[in-house]
């Protein structure tokens, strides 16, 4: 009799419990890419109000790459040439 509730309890299981594990969505947060320090070149940072806005823009392969804080989180802006300056804001 035992071995017939454990084998019950085993397939209400597999049924009902692993199917909704297995599909259960997991969400990472999204990471920003720095490249490796030695190849980095006029890099600087910045303080905005609540530590908000541009905080930090760097050169890589002839490109600028700008870093922002929101309230979303982060977030990476790329300019194709090194000669343009970084908005102090996104969308500016």
């Amino acid at each position: 009799m035992p071995i017939i509730i454990i084998y019950c309890i085993i397939i209400y299981q597999s049924l009902f419990y692993i199917p909704k594990v297995l599909n259960a969505e997991i969400k990472l947060p999204k990471a920003l890419y720095i490249p490796d320090d030695q190849y980095i070149t006029n890099e600087r940072t910045f303080s905005g109000p609540m530590g908000m806005g541009l905080i930090k823009s760097f050169e890589y392969n002839n490109q600028k790459f700008c870093i922002y804080n929101n309230i979303k989180g982060q977030k990476k802006i790329t300019l194709p040439s090194t000669k343009q300056d970084c908005p102090k804001k996104i969308g500016e």
